[in-house]
């Protein structure tokens, strides 16, 4: 009778397995060679619909699919119950760059990555990292082998990896990182890593581990969503992060530079050019930016004053020279001026008021030397510090206040903000499009740390943020009446695409399950977490992580990987996406992240080359 019930819990557990997989858009194909033979070429977008007019990417940062099903089993106590796995379109996502497409050629000895033509199976080989995401793909050693692998040097006879473990450019992981990866969704182009929607030097010198070859060109910017948007539509933009406003994900939207840590003109002694903050404020000029970076000392001048904003962009905006207001923490000194608004939810609302003196007005609002600090899960709750002695007290963002704990906002308040912002500035002007890039930047920030309980919180409070998206699409919101003619919700399923994913994995931490797949830790349930000080996060060998754990959590890395992400989608043109499954990958439920952008393009009926 024994065996009978563990072959009927075997069974069961095959069974939830399976209903997994479907639920999270799992394909099975024949094998077949012709994927890593594919060559591919870019292709001009093809239009099906009309009248998509909002389009709403969210981001998290570093996110894989083992994070959400962490995060949705301490939330839910089930797998997939987040707010985003609820949305109808599902697929995987390849995320590689140039880069890591250039060090896996000088591994096979094949030709560095050429636009017009490349073999995407070269970048990510489904044969050996899986057709989809962990848990989906089955474990196997090879598919561990294959994404921890490191292309060390290049063969360079003066470098041992062994005696260099603090040496982390020469140890060449095989993966994207941010600022390359959300080029290829901002601008629907490859490019290396640390460039900012920005082409590279073709052969790419420093993926080869001989920098002084080549370098990137002058002058070479790939237009972003947001300006072909603006140029071919006359519509409106923005970005909302969790990092600094010009930190690399953010900053691919709405900025261009051949240097991710090119914050500011000045910011670094070696470069005198313009950096990601005056390409914001001076060229791009979205229409509104949230995220952290705000000055940290008013006594200081360059990097002490700011790591990520200048004192003369500073001084401009708030001086009110500028296009822009900020909303900001309200603190002044030594000649600076607090800003404008303490609130995002009071620049919005007199920014859209027509009695105002900044109606109208661009908005940048700046919360926290860098980051937004947690959230943390803490004994089934979440906290805004580690330590657990600051409670999140989460409130409605269609109808409430945000309660900003430790005197930062919430994700999903400032998302909805921006939201308002956008459609009435819509509204006012005969219904034009707008793009927005929402960010839990955190996500990845956690996961370098390998910090479990803020993964979790930072995942909770994208959950949140879809959540309220969501909710907001559903609302009858006329744009906050700015055009009373047109007396119809503006923005519903119809007329608005919802995307949500990541940009690349990261950590490749594993949950520790039974036999039939079924996750040990529980609703509200945490590891035990034991901190080690070894003070790793940016891809240190060999790999020590910054916490121990008990058995039901494992990490691999502390650095990003090239595992599949997941894609989730709603809406008007969410079948654009679909055209792009397999192309790349056939038989699979593969896009690639430039395809991505065509997607977005596509909905929006952009003409792109």
């Amino acid at each position: 009778m024994r065996k009978v019930w563990t072959s009927l819990f075997v069974i069961l557990g095959l069974m939830t397995l399976f209903a997994c997989q479907q639920f999270f858009g799992e394909k099975t194909i024949s094998s077949t060679k012709a994927i890593q033979k594919l060559k591919v070429s870019q292709q001009k977008a093809v239009n099906l619909f009309e009248d998509i007019k909002y389009v709403i990417l969210v981001i998290g940062d570093g996110m894989q699919l083992e994070h959400e099903i962490a995060a949705s089993q301490y939330l839910h106590g089930t797998p997939a119950g987040l707010s985003f796995h609820q949305l109808p379109f599902k697929a995987h996502m390849s995320t590689w760059d140039a880069t890591t497409y250039n060090r896996f050629a000088w591994i096979k000895g094949v030709e560095p990555y050429n636009p017009e033509t490349f073999t995407p199976g070269l970048a990510y080989d489904v044969f050996a990292a899986g057709l989809s995401p962990f848990p989906l793909n089955k474990p196997w050693s090879k598919e561990t082998e294959y994404l921890l692998q490191r292309a060390v040097a290049y063969g360079e006879n003066d470098f041992n990896l062994e005696t260099a473990p603090k040496d982390y450019k020469k140890k060449f992981y095989l993966c994207t990182d941010s600022a390359a990866a959300a080029t290829a969704m901002a601008t629907g182009r490859k490019t290396e890593a640390g460039n900012i929607s920005w082409d590279y030097g073709g052969k790419d010198g420093a993926a080869y581990g001989k920098s002084e070859l080549d370098g990137d060109p002058e002058n070479a910017p790939f237009k972003t969503i947001c300006e072909i948007l603006k140029e071919q539509k006359d519509g409106f933009f923005g970005t909302v992060s969790t990092v600094p406003f010009d930190h690399a994900t953010p900053a691919a939207f709405i900025s261009h530079n051949s240097d991710r840590n090119n914050f500011y003109k000045g910011r670094n002694p070696w470069y005198d050019g313009k950096g990601l903050a005056e390409s914001i404020f001076y060229d791009v000029q979205p229409d509104v930016v949230i995220g952290g970076g705000f000055p940290k000392n008013f006594d200081k001048k360059g990097s002490k004053f700011s790591g990520y904003i200048s004192t003369d962009i500073y001084d401009r905006i708030t001086n009110n020279l500028t296009d822009y207001v900020m909303a900001g923490p309200q603190k002044s000194g030594n000649g600076h001026y607090a800003p404008q608004y303490k609130t995002i939810a009071e620049a919005v609302s007199d920014i859209n008021n027509t009695h105002s003196r900044f109606y109208q007005s661009k908005l940048v609002a700046l919360y926290g030397k860098k980051n937004w600090t947690g959230p943390f899960a803490s004994n089934g709750k979440y906290t805004r510090d580690f330590e657990g002695t600051t409670p999140m007290n989460s409130t409605d963002p269609l109808v409430e206040s945000d309660p900003m704990e430790g005197g930062i906002p919430n994700l999903e308040h400032a998302a909805i903000q921006a939201i308002k912002l956008l459609l009435y500035r819509s509204a006012l002007n005969n219904d034009k499009p707008f793009f927005l890039m929402v960010e839990e930047g955190d996500i990845d920030w956690a996961n370098h740390d390998n910090n479990y309980r803020w993964m979790l919180g930072t995942v909770w409070e994208m959950n949140k943020t879809v959540d309220a998206i969501c909710r907001y699409i559903d609302s009858n919101d006329r744009g906050e009446n700015a055009n009373a003619s047109n007396a119809n919700d503006r923005m519903n399923w119809n007329n608005t695409l919802l995307i949500v994913t990541a940009d690349h994995s990261n950590s490749y931490m594993r949950l520790k399950r039974d036999a039939s797949g079924n996750i040990f830790l529980g609703k509200g349930q945490l590891p035990i977490q034991t901190p080690t000080k070894a003070g790793t996060g940016k891809g240190q060998y060999p790999y020590i992580g910054n916490f121990t754990y008990s058995d039901e959590v494992r990490y691999g890395s502390d650095y990003h990987t090239n595992e599949l992400v997941m894609v989730y989608a709603k809406g008007a043109g969410a079948r654009f996406l679909s055209k792009y499954q397999g192309t790349w990958y056939p038989k699979t439920n593969i896009i690639d992240n430039t395809q991505l952008f065509r997607a977005m393009a596509d909905a929006f009926q952009l003409k792109i080359n």
